[in-house]
């Protein structure tokens, strides 16, 4: 997960952080006004840790990519990172019945620059083509003696011409073909044990529920909210070889947050051998009420605030009805790009990864599910312990769940939470505005999906959905030619709103003044989790507000599940402290497209380039030091 991140003040001003990764509260550097990106580790972070060392390319591969037509850079497994031919092609005139076939052909010409020694090492993953473009970007999964690699993936990108295929660009992250060695002689459970004791979980009540429809083995443990899955496959090295082992991801609650890890152990041993942090750190026809960017601020970012409670939230609806602002149905005729133009099941109607259709009376549906989470720690899709606005007429409204205002009001307090606590929070959907805030944060969640959608993140391409329209079956060992392996579903974003209300107070202050996303693999469920936002004694001094509000917020949260999905492949997530940095960039830029070509933008009393306006209560940089899209000062 990426999360908003908060640094001491000096001299009177605030600053806030993005960091390139899951943290609580920060309270050790010294800073001057608004905002930066802090790359430190912070407090109860675990480090990334990678054991698969460093190769240079051989000469054979150095040899074989002259014969290349592009600049080739190269990977720390010693294999072709990136190669790109500026202001041409790689390759054209390739004949080929299909982009898969051009794609494995020209990957064919170049097997020994990529360390392979056949193309049958190599399983399709996606041959889709870009939403609106003839583009396609087709991908591979690598194996090692017929076994899925850990993270193995290469992809070429490919367009059509008059006179054959064109070769645009490549990129892998594969190992040089190599021997499989070492046993997995763990059972599942206890690989998940081992992998769970390296991410700092200690549990012993662990139980296998049975197999899930790609291979991996569902767990469930004591003291875990969800259902835990670890599977089998080889780990790709520089030197020791491709190593059998099992992959996991283990999540942990940590004062009132959460923190995520992909964790790779051997499979004879238990040894780690691979561990990264996965949380970046923002009537019968269904209506909501929701802000189009966030509710109206004072913009002179200084005590006591004046936030008013002025409730100016629009009506969004399904289909039209009387009093609707906005309809955002998968209908041209009647919505206006860019807000539902590819939802094609209802928003508030839950669906299982086959489909089937279940009861709509929540903040659940097929691309998202929000819930209440007071409490922090975990929870599973559509769990009806979770509390959640309920409306049997599908009435999301003002009229039912009004916007009070009452954390800002209140000044901050918190025990109106702690006296209904999360049990009681149900039985009293209007504490805190809890129910306007999950509405508001289930509403701008659908309306990102879709327009993550049109412009290409859908099915095909590794988006979050439960069920994927059909496009959800997984044949796990695809040969070239034949079947396509395709992205899964069961995997809805889950948001928390106030997350750790309760629980990530004081003294630790670790679920306030942030927001996160931490994304995960294909089939595994991207989880947002909001925080509200108060006054951090010798830290940032924001204003008593709720994230859940904020549009920008999770809109740059929502960038991160993109980015991470597209660039990982659906595997993986980007690694390392300048991805990171540009993935906080992307980030940024999602929130500002999103508001901007929705035609919400600016938050009234801000710049319209100004990301997280609302919660800092800095019209102009927002959370950042210098804002996007104008000249920096000084």
């Amino acid at each position: 997960m990426r999360r908003l991140r908060v640094r001491p003040r000096r001299a009177g001003a605030a600053r806030l952080l993005v960091l390139a990764g899951l943290s609580v509260v920060a309270l050790t550097v010294t800073s001057s006004s608004f905002g930066v990106v802090d790359l430190n580790r912070p407090t109860g972070q675990l480090r990334d840790f990678d054991s698969r060392g460093k190769v240079a390319p051989n000469r054979a591969q150095l040899r074989a990519a002259r014969s290349i037509h592009g600049r080739v850079s190269w990977g720390p497994l010693g294999t072709p990172a990136s190669i790109i031919h500026y202001g041409g092609y790689l390759a054209a005139r390739l004949k080929a019945p299909s982009a898969e076939s051009a794609a494995l052909n020209w990957l064919a010409a170049h097997k020994a620059a990529f360390g392979l020694r056949s193309i049958r090492q190599l399983r399709v993953l996606t041959a889709a083509p870009l939403r609106g473009s003839k583009a396609h970007a087709v991908s591979f999964r690598q194996t090692f003696g017929g076994a899925l690699s850990a993270d193995g993936v290469v992809t070429v990108t490919v367009v059509p011409a008059k006179t054959g295929w064109k070769v645009v660009y490549a990129s892998s992250s594969l190992a040089r073909a190599q021997a499989v060695v070492g046993r997995r002689s763990l059972s599942p459970v206890h690989a998940w044990v081992k992998a769970a004791d390296a991410a700092g979980i200690h549990v012993s009540d662990v139980a296998a529920l049975g197999k899930t429809a790609d291979g991996a083995t569902a767990l469930s443990a004591s003291g875990l909210s969800g259902v835990e899955t670890v599977r089998p496959i080889v780990f790709g090295t520089a030197k020791r070889g491709a190593i059998r082992a099992y992959d996991t991801t283990v999540t942990r609650s940590i004062n009132g947050s959460q923190d995520s890890y992909r964790v790779i152990v051997d499979g004879a041993t238990g040894r780690l051998l691979y561990r990264q942090n996965l949380v970046d750190n923002l009537a019968n026809d269904p209506v909501w009420s929701a802000f189009p960017i966030a509710p109206p601020f004072n913009p002179l970012n200084a005590f006591p605030w004046n936030y008013p409670s002025t409730d100016t939230r629009q009506t969004y609806c399904w289909t039209a009805t009387a009093g609707c602002t906005n309809v955002v149905s998968d209908d041209p005729t009647t919505t206006v790009y860019p807000l539902g133009v590819a939802s094609k099941f209802q928003w508030d109607v839950p669906l299982d990864v086959a489909g089937v259709q279940g009861t709509p009376q929540s903040t659940v549906g097929n691309n998202v599910d929000e819930a209440l989470l007071w409490s922090g720690g975990g929870r599973s899709y559509n769990n009806p312990a979770n509390p959640r606005p309920i409306s049997a007429t599908r009435d999301y409204t003002a009229a039912n769940y009004p916007f009070t205002n009452q954390w800002f009001t209140s000044g901050c307090n918190p025990a109106p939470l702690a006296a209904v606590g999360q049990a009681g929070a149900q039985a009293n959907p209007n504490v805190e505005d809890w129910s306007a805030a999950t509405i508001n944060l289930f509403n701008g969640h659908n309306r990102l999906h879709d327009y993550a959608y049109y412009l290409g993140w859908d099915e095909g391409h590794w988006n979050a959905q439960q069920y994927n329209n059909g496009v959800n079956t997984v044949d796990p060992t695809p040969t070239p030619g034949g079947p396509t392996a395709t992205p899964i579903g069961n995997d809805a974003i889950m948001g928390q709103s106030q997350d750790g209300a309760i629980s990530g107070g004081p003294p630790t202050y670790g679920a306030r003044d942030n927001a996160n996303m931490g994304t995960g693999a294909d089939g595994l469920h991207p989880s947002t989790n909001m925080f509200l936002w108060q006054p951090l004694p010798g830290a940032f001094y924001a204003p008593c507000v709720d994230g859940d509000y904020d549009v920008t917020v999770f809109a740059h949260e929502f960038g991160h599940a993109v980015e991470n999905r597209m660039i990982g492949k659906g595997v993986g997530a980007r690694q390392g402290f300048p991805a990171g940095a540009m993935g906080e960039a992307f980030g940024d830029m999602n929130a500002i497209e999103f508001t901007n070509e929705s035609h919400v933008a600016p938050v009234p009393g801000s710049d319209r380039y100004t990301v997280g306006a609302y919660v800092t209560g800095n019209g102009y940089n927002g959370i950042r030091d210098f804002l996007a899209g104008r000249p920096m000062g000084g």
